[in-house]
């Protein structure tokens, strides 16, 4: 499978590197994948995500910030305690996770919206494998 490695260094202050992978090397060659690829970089490193997607979470994270919660949910009925906790579990995704944040160039829609549009537009399967994001003061 074709890879494609983009780098994007924000005032010599944030560095992130991402890598992604299509099934078509064509693709990566078009305008709209390296906007693309450009822009996710950039999300990065505004939006500091830790992770690719939710499967990808250290369940040590998601419990961390679940139990910050866990005294809000005493005396609540089992369906608002569910809710509450569906409620945290989307909130700690937008947070951590890249394909669920808000979209840095258009929060009316997730990365994983954005990359997945520009896959259907290029008629390939574009995905993000891993990325780094390296800050100094």
């Amino acid at each position: 499978m074709p890879e494609h490695i983009e780098a994007y260094v924000h005032n010599s202050k944030i560095g992130v590197l991402v890598h992604f992978e299509c099934n078509d090397e064509y693709s990566m060659r078009t305008e709209e994948f390296k906007d693309l690829a450009r822009g996710i970089a950039m999300h990065i490193a505004a939006s500091k995500p830790v992770v690719v997607s939710p499967s990808d979470l250290d369940p040590k994270i998601r419990n961390e910030e679940l139990s910050i919660i866990e005294s809000s949910l005493e005396g609540l009925g089992e369906k608002e305690r569910l809710h509450r906790v569906e409620e945290a579990n989307r909130r700690i995704n937008e947070q951590f996770c890249l394909l669920i944040q808000p979209y840095v160039k258009d929060p009316t829609i997730s990365a994983g919206d954005k990359l997945y549009a520009v896959a259907r537009e290029l008629g390939d399967n574009v995905v993000v494998k891993r990325f780094v994001r390296w800050g100094v003061s």
